[in-house]
């Protein structure tokens, strides 16, 4: 998460410009979203490889009995713009029909027999960035 995100969604005061406006909160997630389309469209595009497994900070939340990145969930339902704008990029990435990598992974994780483990689904996502 990038600090300008992190410093509006924890409602941090920081030196001026190191938060989002608020007309950047209400499309932030949303702009990502479509960039990372873009990349990732460019990169089928010169592969031909047709299938896309996305982790992504939109992909948070429960849904069901399936759990996303949960780690700032509480900062979100204090900030609802950017509760909003990031359920907006989640309905433009969701429109590609790709896989959703932290499903995936909490999917797996309950057939291990290790549940909602987000001790475990946190060393998966820190792996990942590696």
């Amino acid at each position: 998460m990038v600090n300008k995100l992190m410093n509006s969604l924890q409602n941090n005061q920081v030196v001026p410009g190191q938060r989002l406006t608020r007309g950047e909160m209400k499309d932030h997630h949303q702009r990502c979203a479509r960039q990372v389309i873009a990349g990732v469209e460019e990169v089928l595009h010169i592969t031909k490889v047709s299938k896309v497994l996305l982790f992504s900070d939109v992909h948070a939340g429960c849904h069901g009995d399936i759990c996303g990145y949960m780690e700032f969930e509480q900062d979100f339902e204090k900030t609802q713009v950017l509760k909003a704008d990031r359920a907006a990029a989640l309905k433009i990435i969701d429109r590609k029909h790709w896989f959703n990598g932290d499903e995936i992974v909490s999917r797996a994780l309950q057939a291990a027999g290790a549940g909602q483990d987000q001790g475990s689904l946190a060393v998966l996502l820190t792996i990942k960035q590696l």
